[in-house]
């Protein structure tokens, strides 16, 4: 009885996938879905299923460490925005201090205007996360100033 080399070769950076619907493809082009179903069979060889269990791990570290990439370049980014934004430009002389009514009534325009931008710039509405992290830090910094105005 002879056995299938191309079921029992060793794994490597070069593997194709050994048969089916996606026989010879190299196995980074093969549908994550596809090497799910396969890992769910009880008939795949030993070596078989350790290739497409390290091509299962191999995918969620990169998604892993470019979701880590994302968040670093995006942080970066809104810093870089706000960034010496937290003094009044030169021409610009101090405001007269409020009372407490005008600083509620601020704070609550504040509230509302970070509803109001959510609703467009929020990210489960289609928006950027930076742009959300920016309106946020903005309104924190508004916040701030009205909490120092009395």
């Amino acid at each position: 009885m002879s056995r299938c080399t191309s079921c029992h070769s060793s794994a490597s950076s070069g593997d194709r996938m050994p048969f089916g619907k996606y026989k010879d493809q190299p196995i980074e082009n093969v549908p994550q879905s596809y090497l799910d179903w396969l890992l769910d069979q009880d008939t795949l060889f030993d070596l078989t299923r350790e290739m497409l269990e390290r091509e299962v791990a191999r995918r969620e570290e990169d998604s892993e460490v470019a979701r880590a990439q994302r968040y670093r370049d995006i942080r970066e980014e809104v810093l870089r925005e706000v960034r010496g934004s937290t003094e009044a430009p030169p021409h610009v002389g101090r405001l007269p201090a409020m009372t407490r009514e005008e600083q509620a009534m601020g704070k609550e325009l504040v509230r509302a205007g970070v509803r109001a931008l959510a609703r467009t710039h929020h990210p489960d509405h289609g928006g950027r996360v930076a742009v959300m992290q920016a309106i946020n830090l903005v309104a924190e910094r508004l916040r701030r100033w009205l909490d120092h105005s009395l």
